[in-house]
């Protein structure tokens, strides 16, 4: 699994949407809206999201929290005073302009080279080739290969 974390400003005024998650995710991870336009996870596989592919709107800005999985009153406020929560209206999602990092270090992309949405969320540099699958550009890697300048392209195609 893949750690990703936004490596500069996710404070960032412009370029930020802010709506209801339905996605319990974590910072970095692709994200598109729903039939009721709410986030869920993206995926260019018709796999999750009940069997629907998902395009990408951007990446979660902060992790985000499923508030009944903490019986604890106690525990509850701390988890919504520090995180973002599924059915709260201030999930913030980022289109262009950061840099997602991978503090795992097993991507191993070609810098310079597109990255697109992949099955459930993934980044990966290997254009989906199943009939049916979404095939979008979510940026561009750079460095050493483990980061990836988040650059989400609006329009996207379904391979035929």
């Amino acid at each position: 699994m893949v750690h990703a974390r936004i490596s500069t400003g996710a404070e960032q005024p412009i370029n930020r949407d802010g709506a209801v998650s339905q996605f319990a995710g974590q910072e970095g991870d692709l994200v598109g809206r729903n039939a009721d336009g709410d986030w869920v996870q993206a995926d260019a596989v018709a796999e999750a999201n009940g069997g629907a592919e998902v395009n990408a709107s951007g990446v979660l800005a902060a992790p985000v929290t499923d508030p009944t999985d903490f019986s604890q009153e106690e525990v509850r406020v701390i988890i919504e005073a520090n995180r973002e929560l599924i059915g709260e209206a201030r999930v913030g999602v980022v289109k262009y302009g950061i840099i997602i990092e991978n503090a795992d270090e097993d991507w191993g992309f070609t810098p310079g080279q597109p990255v697109y949405l992949g099955a459930s969320g993934a980044y990966t540099q290997t254009p989906p080739a199943t009939t049916g699958d979404i095939e979008q550009v979510v940026g561009e890697a750079t460095g050493d290969g483990e980061t990836v300048f988040v650059d989400v392209e609006t329009g996207y195609s379904n391979v035929a």
